[in-house]
């Protein structure tokens, strides 16, 4: 049995629990505890103190016993329903309270309540996408300021080159790129393209002009983004497009096949493949179509001579976690307990600055502009790859918003 059908096995035999204060914003079906023997002795208990908690409104306190709940039954959805609830009500955690109502979804895809449910995980991701929005708009003037300034020095004379449009255009450009790129990024994971075009023109990556030499690499971010906006011309230009898998496939594969795949745009997500990884999610797609030859011409997981029912046990067993919003329920489940990991961090001694989450973004931002201040103050100015480390960073958070949302 899957991992999938266990889990739905197990639903089958549960009564979910639901918490009657919360519930009262959200209609999401029957409104009843969990039946005792459901669970083991002290996730009830803990249960039961988190629906005390929520009574009261304190949904700080409920959220934190229905861990404790998750944690000494991990495999309850229940559980993971009434998380959400609670972290739907606490600001700044709509990004755990999405993971965790998509985590139940995934494990109870045919519940009663799933329209409701899913109705008010559309609700979430408007208002997580809101504060999102402002803090890239709050970090882009921030990082536009460091690499126009950024000194650049001539290797010949060591003396710092003059700061002219033309010079920093030019010999600032691998920065431009880099920074931009990631901040075009993310504007594209919130899917403002008008936002990510705008950025893109602010730090002169031009559509289709972007310059090879140089140093000049396109962050794989950039790649993803794009493919998941549907937007493919670059992409598929390999000799254009200096992007870090078309150095070498195998040192960091962009996974733009990823988020085409999902799309549903299978054809171009082909085309764009490189490496054995990227076959497989064209391959994936193209079966669950119910294109089976055309899985079977990419040269990945099925061979041509394999039978209906190989290509089902083959697609169980690759596929299966190809795409958090299709089966990685492991990875929804850490999202909704741990969040994730934001950090600004001094790219040149190579040590943190400051550590966040999702709940904590407002202070990701300030500590960051203090970095940079601090750098101005102490070196006379900062370099882009000064905030190299601490974009990456805040790009996989909304990469990892981007992948939950889905299409």
């Amino acid at each position: 049995m899957t991992a999938l059908g266990a889990y739905a096995s197990r639903i089958a035999q549960v009564v979910f629990a639901t918490l009657v204060l919360l519930a009262a914003a959200l209609t999401v079906g029957p409104q009843v505890q969990a039946e005792n023997g459901n669970l083991n002795p002290a996730s009830q208990t803990a249960m039961e103190r988190g629906i005390a908690a929520a009574r009261q409104q304190d949904y700080n306190l409920a959220f934190r016993y229905f861990l404790e709940a998750q944690k000494a039954d991990p495999d309850a959805p229940q559980i993971w329903f009434n998380l959400g609830l609670a972290a739907s009500r606490i600001p700044g955690y709509e990004f755990r309270a999405i993971a965790w109502f998509k985590a139940y979804l995934l494990a109870n895809a045919n519940a009663e309540n799933a329209a409701a449910v899913n109705s008010q995980v559309a609700q979430l991701e408007v208002a997580l996408e809101s504060r999102l929005t402002k803090v890239v708009d709050a970090i882009e003037p921030i990082a536009k300021t460091v690499v126009d300034h950024e000194v650049v020095v001539n290797v010949w004379s060591d003396k710092p080159i003059a700061n002219t449009p033309e010079n920093r255009k030019k010999l600032r450009m691998p920065s431009y790129v880099e920074i931009g790129g990631l901040l075009t990024a993310m504007h594209l994971y919130l899917g403002d393209k008008d936002a990510a075009e705008k950025t893109r023109r602010h730090f002169f990556i031009e559509k289709e002009k972007v310059p090879t030499g140089l140093g000049i690499v396109v962050p794989a971010h950039l790649d993803r983004a794009l493919a998941s906006a549907g937007l493919y011309d670059e992409l598929v230009d390999k000799i254009g497009w200096p992007t870090y898998d078309n150095v070498s496939p195998g040192l960091a594969a962009a996974d733009r096949v990823l988020f085409a795949t999902e799309r549903g745009d299978v054809d171009v997500a082909q085309k764009m493949s490189v490496g054995e990884n990227s076959r497989n999610y064209a391959a994936c797609k193209y079966y669950e179509l119910g294109r089976l030859d055309a899985a079977k011409l990419t040269g990945a997981l099925f061979d041509k001579n394999d039978t209906a029912a190989k290509a089902a046990e083959l697609f169980a067993k690759n596929c299966s976690g190809w795409w958090l919003k299709r089966g990685d329920l492991a990875g929804l489940l850490a999202r909704g307990r741990n969040g994730q990991v934001i950090v600004v961090k001094d790219n040149y001694n190579n040590v943190k600055t400051g550590e966040f989450n999702d709940t904590t973004i407002a202070e990701f931002v300030s500590t960051l502009q203090q970095h940079v201040s601090s750098l101005q103050k102490d070196y006379g100015g900062a370099q882009g790859y000064n905030l190299t480390d601490s974009l990456l960073s805040f790009a996989d958070f909304l990469e990892s918003y981007r992948q939950m949302r889905g299409p």
